[in-house]
């Protein structure tokens, strides 16, 4: 998966999430057409998308459908963000954990 700006006319981008086979993920393609016809911000939206991107890892990772899941695996999807395999540390002395200032500003 993974977050694509893609240029549709002069001047004008979009932001999109793709699945493993680079196709736009529908659900949060129709909620950021929602988010762009309030004029919300490019940069907001890149933030929308990469935290969207986590939680549709996640889905992926439990194998589940986004209109089925519960609470309990939405609570398995904030264990996942507070223990991370999916972080990558340049520097060995940091530990390979989100704060929960970042897990919070995800789960917004």
């Amino acid at each position: 998966m993974k977050v694509q700006r893609v240029k549709i006319a002069s001047h004008q981008y979009i932001w999109l999430v793709l699945d493993n086979n680079y196709f736009p993920i529908q659900p949060i393609e129709i909620f950021f057409r929602y988010l762009h016809s309030t004029e919300k911000s490019p940069y907001s939206i890149l933030s929308y998308a990469s935290h969207l991107k986590l939680f549709w890892e996640f889905l992926e990772s439990i194998h589940k459908d986004w209109k089925k899941i519960s609470i309990a695996d939405f609570s398995g999807f904030v264990f996942w963000l507070r223990n991370p395999n999916n972080v990558v540390c340049l520097k060995d002395s940091l530990p390979l954990k989100r704060s929960e200032r970042t897990v919070n500003t995800i789960l917004s």
